[in-house]
């Protein structure tokens, strides 16, 4: 399948680039394109270990999504979380080189060069791990090679040599990453989990997303809408997928216990039951996938 790209990052220190220039901090770079071949859009970003406030790894992220129709999308995920640097940039170049940190399945070594003037991000755009400071973004090229191996036979080996797009930085002053404090659950839920796979439903909203997790580092996700949900509160719940989705849905929640969670301001109620049936996924070239899970939780704000 062949694929055009372009080049979106980010990164930290919002200067023009003397003679002796210093790396940025807070480097964020994405890789996406608009409209590949047969409907799939490939997407990657890296972001330093600087933006994680825990951990203090870099994450690394590829992406394959495609919109199956109104009701299903369908998104393919390669996520590796490291030390190693893999992405370096001074506000006028820099290079993006994988050597090894995210395994076989994807390999880059890129030069990247800006192509434009930075022009100011605005307060309270969403930024990686909900980053806050002073920020700029400018227009880049990069060069070099970029290999995404999915090792299936639908996707096979994607490969480029030039991206375009852009690279974020802040231009100076103090950067705060993770969410503010007083950040509270604001939807209402239904979510379970087993050992490889994972789902959460929105019945008011008639939707839900599943994921599962590969063996080979992959996570396969789906994401449907239009649910036939008769009722979307406890204490029964029942969740069908229309018939035509690639998401064969159904699952009954019956809830057996209440309790309230309260956090600083923040106040959830939690109703845990029995969850029955089970959920068949078909997935482009991963194949068919199946989630069930004993138990289920319901929260409400």
């Amino acid at each position: 399948m062949r694929v055009r790209l372009a080049v979106i990052g980010a990164a930290a220190a919002a200067f023009a680039a003397p003679a002796h220039a210093h790396a940025a901090d807070h480097v964020w770079l994405s890789v996406h394109t608009v409209r590949p071949a047969d409907g799939w859009k490939l997407s990657a970003v890296v972001t330093s270990s600087d933006f994680d406030p825990r951990g203090g790894e870099e994450t690394l992220g590829v992406r394959l999504e495609k919109r199956l129709s109104a009701r299903a999308v369908e998104l393919h995920a390669l996520n590796s979380h490291h030390r190693q640097a893999t992405i370096e940039f001074d506000g006028q170049q820099g290079r993006w080189r994988t050597a090894g940190a995210a395994g076989r399945s994807v390999a880059v070594d890129m030069a990247i060069t800006a192509t434009g003037a930075p022009q100011p991000v605005a307060p309270g755009e969403s930024l990686p791990f909900a980053c806050r400071g002073s920020f700029v973004r400018r227009l880049v090229t990069a060069h070099g090679t970029f290999v995404v191996r999915t090792g299936t036979a639908a996707f096979g080996t994607i490969r480029h040599v030039h991206l375009t797009g852009t690279v974020t930085y802040s231009s100076g002053g103090p950067v705060e990453c993770g969410a503010a404090a007083d950040t509270c659950e604001s939807e209402t839920s239904l979510s379970a989990s087993s050992p490889r796979a994972a789902f959460v439903a929105y019945p008011s909203r008639r939707r839900l997303v599943v994921t599962f997790r590969g063996a080979d580092g992959w996570e396969h996700v789906m994401r449907v809408s239009g649910l036939i949900v008769p009722s979307a509160q406890p204490p029964t719940i029942r969740i069908r997928a229309p018939s035509n989705t690639p998401a064969a849905v159904a699952l009954t929640f019956v809830a057996r216990e209440t309790n309230e969670l309260v956090s600083g301001p923040c106040r959830i109620v939690v109703t845990r039951g029995d969850l029955t049936g089970r959920m068949l996924v078909r997935f482009t070239g991963w194949g068919t996938r199946t989630f069930a899970a004993p138990t289920a939780a319901y929260r409400r704000p």
